[in-house]
């Protein structure tokens, strides 16, 4: 649903039982930036080995080009130095995609796949998932 309020560009996403009422201004230029380091929230799982748990940590990245290639790729650690160093569209073990820019929505199309996603006024990315939603921040 989209509603417009005083300038101000309403975008209310519903998934499951949860809202996300995103206000942007489209005087903001919190768009995307080309070629940055957009990390996601701790992924956090666990698993039971010989009588303990055991704890895994991922994070999901996102990096795009001003052509409209996307890449994405989960790892396990959070260096930026070392992430961003080795995350390039030139790499083959990342996934590579394509993005367009629709006003305030972004498209994403991975291996056939596409998800939206909607641009917040902080810089960050919301992106829609089949159960739930991440948030993507910039980093570098």
């Amino acid at each position: 649903m989209k509603n417009t309020n005083k300038g101000v560009e309403q975008l209310i996403y519903s998934n499951c039982e949860r809202k996300f009422v995103l206000r942007i201004d489209p005087k903001n230029d919190a768009m995307i930036k080309y070629n940055k380091l957009y990390q996601s929230l701790k992924k956090v799982s666990a698993e039971w080995h010989a009588g303990h748990v055991q704890w895994f940590y991922t994070w999901n990245y996102l990096k795009f080009y001003s052509d409209g290639i996307c890449i994405s790729a989960s790892m396990a650690g959070d260096d930026v130095n070392l992430i961003n160093g080795g995350f390039n569209k030139g790499e083959q073990n990342i996934t590579h995609g394509k993005f367009d820019i629709e006003g305030t929505i972004l498209k994403l199309i991975f291996d056939g796949v596409e998800v939206n996603g909607a641009f917040n006024n902080d810089g960050s990315i919301i992106i829609e998932g089949k159960i739930n939603w991440d948030i993507f921040y910039p980093i570098s």
